[in-house]
């Protein structure tokens, strides 16, 4: 009995390695060849960040009003918007912005500059009232602060114009020295 409980013993460690194995090396695997790839932990945290933040559905509208927006710039090209374009479009950035390989492309985005603990504490800032008011205005604000430096760009378009010049004649010198 004793040699069968040993036997039975081995064959449960047998199993528990191989078992152990065939979940954990397709993982070290993926570690070893992106050594820079977060944690599928950290990229759980990542998830939940972005269903906190509204992430997908705040992107894809952000994504659809710039497309809206610099299609109407165009006279050309404003007869095309449409509302179910728009729609079409919308749904289409969401499952974009909402699928695994945006969250690990996310993940290891956030993961150089904050640690896991970080990113928690980020999720608890975001479902409190000040988080929450920052999610729901984030999309209107990205939009409005581009717009700002779209203008403030044409405004100074001289000046900066002036710097890049100076730069490309310093150059175009230097080529033919």
């Amino acid at each position: 009995m004793k040699k069968a409980f040993t036997s039975m013993q081995q064959y449960c460690s047998y199993l528990l390695i191989i078992l152990l194995c065939g979940f954990t090396l397709p993982t070290l695997a993926a570690a070893i060849s992106d050594p820079q790839a977060p944690s599928p932990l950290y990229v759980k945290v990542m998830k939940n960040w972005a269903t906190t933040t509204n992430f997908a559905e705040n992107a894809s509208q952000v994504a659809v009003d710039k497309f809206e927006r610099d299609l109407k710039k165009d006279p050309q090209l404003a007869n095309y918007v449409s509302k179910p374009l728009l729609l079409d479009l919308k749904q289409f950035f969401y499952e974009l912005f909402n699928s695994q390989e945006t969250m690990l492309a996310l993940a290891s985005a956030y993961s150089e500059y904050y640690s896991i603990d970080e990113l928690q504490e980020l999720v608890k800032f975001y479902e409190t009232p000040l988080g929450k008011k920052l999610i729901s205005t984030h999309p209107a604000l990205s939009l409005k602060t581009q717009a700002i430096g779209d203008q403030m760009l044409k405004n100074k378009e001289k000046d900066y114009i002036e710097i890049v010049a100076k730069y490309i004649a310093k150059n175009a010198r230097s080529q033919s020295e």
